[in-house]
């Protein structure tokens, strides 16, 4: 683990070391592929700075980003687990 956040009633565990994974307290949330994976690690790394969305493009594709690069990051989300059958 690598840290934590507590936002109102949202206690939200990130782990880097290892896979990129997300808990809730009630399970490991959904995360989107690689590259979105890679860019909440990279966030998370930053946490407490802003960090430019030129430096993210970097950090993400180095020198050759797709066209498509800026708007990535608007895919990223974080969905509750999904529910077990009782």
């Amino acid at each position: 683990m690598l840290g934590c956040c507590h936002v109102g009633a949202c206690d939200l565990e990130f782990r880097i070391l290892g896979p990129v994974e997300v808990s809730n307290g009630a399970g490991v949330l959904r995360l989107g592929g690689p590259k979105q994976r890679a860019l909440l690690a990279d966030l998370i790394l930053n946490a407490g700075t802003a960090v430019s969305t030129a430096r993210l493009i970097e950090d993400l594709w180095g020198d050759d980003p797709p066209p498509t690069a800026r708007a990535y990051g608007r895919g990223l989300h974080l969905t509750d687990p999904p529910h077990s059958p009782r």
